[in-house]
């Protein structure tokens, strides 16, 4: 009773104990979270749509402002990360694991080094098991208090997360009846006309039904259910970790005891194969030895009768019998020499096997610890290279042996012909006979067994040798630095070992030969089977079938890439990409052939085998694989260099056309560019070959020598590995290239020469081009041209690397955000940063207009209209998908494109723009009409498209389509309506739709990515040099002059002022570009900003720094108003009403806040507009929507 007492109150303990360790975490604020859009507020937009502009106006979907909220921490995301790579890995271990079959030992090597046991030891499994189900209980005890865990960690956390997922299934439901209500209402007809009669007096006590109350998800519910969730699902994977490994362990258990039987019965089998053989050698020797006693003990007889011999017919007798015992004694010793032999080839076996698990086992344990033990590894690779040079001379010895064959025993060749002819004692001669076959018989088995014996120690020692340098091959990268300098550099150790690599190599070759022969001497046994016959037969077919297709490739193949330029450009539209395509094919059609043979060639290699192929067919397959890359990337190259000749052939020459065959040159014929010395009238000058034509020869020098390097590296490693040699023939390459870099140097000397010139053009002469230019013609020219080289190089790449810099964003940003650091502090010190825009002349007002430009102010045209002519073009040819969309921020100069599309297009353009927010499809229909001058007007839509594709008039720009939505219930139908209308006549008109790029985003994630339009163009923001380009031409048209002396920090002596002004304006218009984003009409409103008059001279206007916005304010801002900014933004314009019904705020609330705005300077008014309208003003543009995307109430 007390131990169940106890057990219960220790439970009821820990339970409490973890409900209150996840209530702290739950209720402690997350370490990387932030707010969120909606935070400290009752209206939390959490469960917004992905905006979260309004509370209650988007979907329950929760992926707005709640997600940054909610952002899971760093921790937590990398435990997650290892444990769900951990599952995965221990998931494919179980699948394999589950694949094993008791009767095969072919368990991976992982589930060795997982449970930490040589699984080919049947002693070391069986002293493992018992250490393997302990720890098999213990992790069950371990899994069963992971479950009991997660099971009160769910309890404890899942009351916020099902108190969400309740708040959002009632917030979908209110939407969806709230929509249901408004669609039939919609349908509801009109009732009709009656008498108005006063209504009924309403009784006292009674009150209106009340009206169902709003769903709000509160942003801390949404912070709190996301962390839990996050929190939850590391527990959960932790729990799954361990079942998993708890079904390993427990798979692999009953894998091991399943197949320890068959573990044991190999070993024993191995065991009983090595006792076997060492028996057999010990019988063959004992036999031998009685065979030799018995042989000696006739022989000695054979003499004795010899001796009493009385006739000459016995004595001939009784000597032929003394000699064949003699034959038949030297036979038994042969045959003790070989029990010994074979007795040594099965200690060998077990010597060798031995030898390899030490090895295998010992790199087994250093391989964790390196480089710590780079030591041992080369104590391991002594071993090995030790062990090598006694095996190999062994191996060779053997080899020899096998080749020449091993010495004939001795043999009686029958009995002599007198004794065969004495017929007095006829069955004396014919016991001889019968001694003498049987000696014939016996000598023909020995050699047979000592070929035998041969070929199993040649093939033993084979195997051992080929392994070992393998593995020594492998140590190589392991051992120590100075080991392996010993091993490479030019010393004793190095010949040495370079000495033992060239006898492995010999002996590799001796080996191969060897086997050969002996394949083709069982040539004839393999005709007559069956399945080697069918095997080879379907080898050969699919040769052949491979080279039919190879040759039917090679016939067509220039024939299908010389139509498929036209073919490609009548289905699709490649516009500036046609040069390009062109090019790439007539590339592959050059190296066409090549690139065939090159593919064919592997297909074929695969097919025979490929890398577990023929040692002479890898050979083949890697010299002929180099070579025809070679001749590929030459080809390439070549065709490189004909349209780079061409293009500066045809450009000097101004039209000539300059062909000539060089046959210097592979392929078709290469343009000559125009001579570079010119023709002296008393002599003639040295012809120097074009840059096209040179890069042709040095690319062909250079791959020639890097072909034959890779390729003795290839066949080094394939013979020998990568050892000594391999190493060796590495750093003599790069000796090698040394006369390679003086070909070079000699054959672009000219080209050299004339650049290094012109980089010192102007400047004092130094004494290296006092070199270059005095050692003209001479031997040396070439050394004095080499250092010419660094310096033009280093030039050229400093350059590049300059250029390349600068022109990255990130970098210009860096270097405005450090020049405004640098001149800010002075500025205030001095009383330079403008905090009010100055009076300035009117003339310099007007041409830094804030209204769209008109063609006659002669604007800069924008890139975005060179892509809108070519589109124009393309849907001239083909008459459909006339369907564009303009996107860009206010101020990009949207209207701008569109006043200018009649001039660029050289068409009528009809211009329009949607004023006022329309959102009836009844309210499109007639606008459309009244734009395209309809009388009467159509009454439906499938008349005004039938109407619209009568018309004649090809091109339509609208302006301002972002207002054909409201961000409310049935506020997307004219916006529905209209996409219609333009998507049925795209094929007779070329519509140009402008819109804002918020409001374009909105509707864009709010379709859920679906592309309305045919093409979408984004106006890119300008760049440094564009908007510093705009800035000064219209300061020109004012006709005043910029002075940026107030912005000087200190002046440097060594430096001219006019250079200092010149970085201080640069580093300016930088700073420019980064405030403004690229943004045309920001960068002039801001430009504006920092001016200020010079009291000297009234033309001219001196540079201080602007007053950027202040974001304090913006932070300070309660987030019902952050709404009312956000829904502005997305609609590009809004009046108080509007604002209220796509916010669910008061009207009240909404005129209150535009006021505010209004008097802050957030909004502008929006000219010659009713109801208040208003849109963001140009000085806030850029803080307020870098404030609502940092709160996540914005989205792009």
């Amino acid at each position: 009773m007390r131990s169940a007492f106890a057990r219960g109150l220790l439970s009821s303990l820990a339970a409490f104990l973890v409900a209150f360790a996840a209530h702290s975490l739950l209720a402690a604020p997350a370490p990387d979270g932030g707010s969120g859009s909606g935070s400290g507020s009752a209206r939390g937009t959490a469960a917004g749509s992905g905006s979260g502009t309004a509370p209650g106006s988007g979907s329950a979907a929760g992926s707005g402002s709640g997600k940054a909220a909610v952002e899971e921490p760093d921790f937590l995301a990398l435990q997650r990360k290892k444990l769900e790579a951990k599952l995965t890995k221990l998931r494919a271990l179980l699948e394999s694991v589950g694949k094993l079959t008791a009767s095969k030992l072919d368990a991976p090597a992982a589930l060795g080094k997982y449970l930490g046991v040589d699984l080919d030891s049947p002693d070391a499994v069986t002293d493992k098991l018992p250490a393997l189900k302990t720890r098999l209980a213990a992790l069950t005890l371990r899994v069963k208090e992971s479950s009991e865990r997660l099971l009160l960690l769910e309890q404890a956390l899942s009351e916020p997360i099902k108190k969400l997922a309740a708040l959002r299934a009632a917030l979908a439901a209110q939407q969806k009846a709230a929509a249901a209500a408004a669609a039939a209402a919609k349908k509801k007809k009109p009732p009709k006309r009656r008498r108005r009669r006063r209504p009924p007096r309403r009784r006292r006590g009674a009150r209106k039904p009340p009206a169902p109350k709003k769903i709000v998800i509160p942003a801390e519910l949404v912070e709190r259910a996301a962390s839990a969730d996050k929190r939850l699902a590391v527990v959960r994977l932790e729990h799954e970790v361990r079942a998993a490994e708890l079904q390993l362990l427990s798979a692999s258990i009953r894998y091991l005891e399943a197949s320890q039987p068959t573990r044991k019965a190999a070993k024993e089998a191995r065991d009983a194969k090595a006792a076997a053989e060492r028996q057999a050698a010990e019988t063959a020797k004992r036999e031998a030895l009685a065979a030799q006693k018995n042989a000696e003990f006739a022989r000695e007889q054979a003499l004795a009768e010899l001796r009493r011999a009385r006739t000459a017919a016995v004595r001939l007798i009784a000597g032929e019998r003394a000699r064949l015992e003699g034959i038949r004694a030297e036979q038994a010793k042969l045959g003790q020499v070989v029990g010994t032999e074979l007795g040594q080839l099965a200690k060998l076996r077990e010597e060798l096997d031995k030898l390899r698990s030490e090895i295998t086992a010992r790199a087994k344990s250093l391989k964790p610890k390196w480089p710590k033990t780079a030591k041992a590894y080369d104590k391991l690779y002594d071993k090995i290279v030790d062990k090598l040079t006694e095996l190999r001379p062994r191996a060779v010895d053997d080899i020899m042996m096998a080749f020449k064959g091993v010495p004939a025993p001795p043999a009686p060749d029958g009995v002599a012909s007198e004794v065969s002819g004495i017929d007095t004692l006829a069955t004396r001669v014919k016991k001889l006979q019968a001694l003498a076959a049987r000696l014939d018989k016996a000598a023909a088995k020995l050699k047979e067994q000592r070929q035998k014996l041969v070929r199993d120690r040649l093939k033993l020692l084979h195997e051992a040798v080929t392994w070992l340098n393998v593995k020594r091959t492998e140590l190589y990268s392991l051992v120590t630095p100075d080991k392996r300098t010993s091993l490479s550099g030019i010393n004793r150790t190095t010949f040495a070992q370079a000495g033992r690599e060239l006898l492995q190599a010999l002996f590799d070759a001796l080996y191969l030969g060897y086997q050969r022969v002996r394949q083709i001497v069982r040539v004839p046994g393999m005709i007559v089977d069956v399945f080697t016959v069918g095997s080879t037969l379907l080898t050969v077919l699919k040769l052949i079938a491979l080279l039919l297709l190879f040759r039917y490739l090679r016939r067509n193949w220039e024939g299908w890439l010389s139509s498929a330029v036209p073919v490609i450009g009548r289905s699709i539209s490649l516009g500036r990409y046609a040069v390009i395509l062109a090019k790439v094919v007539d590339t592959l059609r050059h190296a066409g052939q090549p690139l065939l043979v090159l593919i064919f060639a592997s297909v074929i290699f695969a097919v025979l085998g490929g890398d577990k192929a023929a040692t002479e067919l890898r050979f083949a397959y890697d010299i002929f694989f180099w070579i025809a890359v070679y001749r590929f990337q030459l080809r390439v190259v070549q065709s490189i260099a004909k349209f780079t000749g061409m293009e500066k052939a045809l450009r000097a020459a101004e039209g000539e056309e300059l062909f000539e065959e060089d046959e210097d040159l592979e392929g078709p014929p290469v343009p000559r560019a125009v001579r570079m010395a010119q023709q002296l009238k008393d002599k003639s000058a040295e012809r120097v070959d074009p840059p096209s034509v040179l890069l042709v020869r040095s690319v062909r020098a250079a791959t020639r020598y890097i072909l034959v390097v890779v390729l003795v590296l290839e066949l080094t490693a394939l013979a020998v590995g990568r050892g000594t040699i391999y190493h060796l023939t590495t750093s003599f390459s790069w000796w090698a290239a040394l006369p390679f870099v003086y070909y070079f140097l000699k054959l672009w000397r000219p080209h050299i020469a004339a650049a290094y010139q012109a980089l010192t053009k102007g400047k004092e002469e130094g004494a290296l081009g006092r070199l270059v230019r005095q050692s003209e013609g001479r031997f040396y020219n070439v050394f004095i041209i080499g250092a010419a080289f660094g310096v033009v190089f280093g030039d050229r790449a400093a350059k590049f690397a300059r250029r390349y810099l600068f022109s990255l964003d990130a970098t210009k940003r860096l270097l405005a955000f450090l020049f405004r650091r640098r001149v800010a502090k002075q500025a205030q010190q001095l009383g330079r940063v403008v905090a009010k825009r100055a009076d300035l002349p009117e003339r310099l007002l007007r041409v830094f207009p804030e209204k769209a430009l008109e063609p006659r102010d002669s604007p800069m045209a924008p890139p975005v209209l060179e892509e809108i002519k070519k589109i124009h073009g393309i849907w001239k040819d083909v008459k459909a998908d006339g369907s564009l969309a303009v996107v860009g921020r206010a101020g990009m100069g949207k209207t701008t494109v569109l006043r200018l599309l009649e001039r660029e297009l050289e068409t009528p353009v009809m211009h329009t723009e949607v004023r006022t927010k329309i959102t009836k499809p009844a309210k499109v229909i007639s606008w459309i009409s009244d734009v395209f001058g309809f009388n009467p007007k159509p009454s439906s839509e499938k008349e005004l498209v039938r109407l619209i594709r009568e018309d004649t008039r090809p091109v339509i720009a609208v302006d301002n389509c972002h207002n054909l939505f409201l961000r409310q219930v049935g506020g997307f139908d004219g916006w529905e309506a209209f996409v219609r209308i333009v998507n049925e006549t795209c094929d007779n008109i070329l519509w140009v739709l402008v819109f804002n790029q918020a409001a374009w985003d909105y509707l864009y994630n709010a379709s859920g990515r679906v592309q309305y339009f045919r093409r979408v163009l984004t106006i890119k923001p300008w760049s440094e040099e564009l908007i510093q380009r705009l800035i000064m031409t219209r300061m020109r048209r004012a006709r005043m002059r910029v002075s940026f002396s107030d912005l000087i920090v200190t002046q440097v002596q060594d430096i001219n002022l006019n250079e200092q002004m010149g970085r201080t304006s640069q580093g300016y218009f930088r700073l420019l570009w980064d405030f403004t984003d690229g943004n045309p009409k920001l960068a002039g409103h801001f430009w504006l900003d920092s001016l200020v008059p010079s009291e000297e001279d009234k033309r001219e206007v001196k540079v201080h720094l602007f007053a950027e916005p202040s974001l304090s304010e913006l932070e300070k801002l309660p987030d019902d108003i952050a709404f009312v900014l956000t829904t502005v933004c997305e609609h590009e314009n809004l009046s108080p009403a509007e604002a209220a019904r796509t916010t669910n705020l008061s009207l009240d609330f909404c005129n209150f806040a535009f006021r505010y705005c209004l008097e802050t300077g957030y909004f502008a008014p929006v000219k010659g507009s009713a109801h208040g309208r208003v849109r963001l003003s140009t000085r806030w543009q850029r803080p307020v929507m870098r404030y609502l995307k940092r709160k996540h109430m914005l989205h792009s």
